[in-house]
């Protein structure tokens, strides 16, 4: 009998990470809290919530960078803007 093992790699016994789920739950957690707060948007720079609410990373090169940023509001879904989408991928 095997043991358990946890990591990234997809294997046909169990199911590992769900990214997709934990994509859409973050951002469910982020509208939530939206809609319950008196804020209309929330605008990031922190490198930390923008990989938090979009799920992208462009490494630790840009983690001094402001010109980095996304917007969430509860209305829709949060997006980083195009031209900084592209370095994510």
């Amino acid at each position: 009998m095997a043991l358990k093992t946890f990591g990234t790699m997809g294997v046909d016994w169990e199911q590992r990470v769900d990214y997709d789920r934990l994509r859409r739950e973050r951002l469910a957690r982020i509208k939530d809290l939206l809609g319950k707060s008196s804020m209309g948007a929330l605008l990031c720079f922190d490198m930390n919530n923008v990989r938090y609410i979009t799920s992208t990373n462009i490494g630790t090169w840009a983690q001094d960078k402001i010109s980095r940023f996304t917007i969430a509001h509860g209305s829709a879904s949060a997006r980083a803007p195009a031209s900084r989408r592209c370095a994510a991928r």
